[in-house]
C-alpha cells in the first residue's frame, strides 16, 4: 500500500482535480479485478483484494468531495 500511498500524495500534491482521481482508482479498481485468483497465490491474491477494498474507500472519498455542497 506504500506505492499506493505514495502515487495518490503525489496526484494531490499536483492539485488533480477529485474528478480526475476518482476515473484513475475506477480504472485501477477495474485492472485489478481483471486477475484471476487461480493465477495467483494465495498471499498474492489476498494483497490484491486488499488494494480493491482500499482503492474503493479512496474512491467513495473522491466521489463524496464531488457531491454539490448545499447551504
Amino acid at each position: 500500500m506504500r506505492y499506493a500511498d505514495a502515487a495518490m500524495k503525489g496526484l494531490e500534491q499536483h492539485k488533480v482535480n477529485g474528478h480526475i482521481i476518482s476515473r484513475f482508482v475506477t480504472k485501477l479498481i477495474g485492472e485489478l479485478e481483471k486477475y484471476n485468483p487461480m493465477d495467483e497465490e494465495a498471499q498474492q491474491w489476498s494483497n490484491l483484494r486488499v488494494a480493491i477494498i482500499y482503492f474503493c474507500h479512496i474512491k467513495q472519498k473522491f466521489d463524496a468531495e464531488q457531491l454539490p455542497k448545499f447551504q
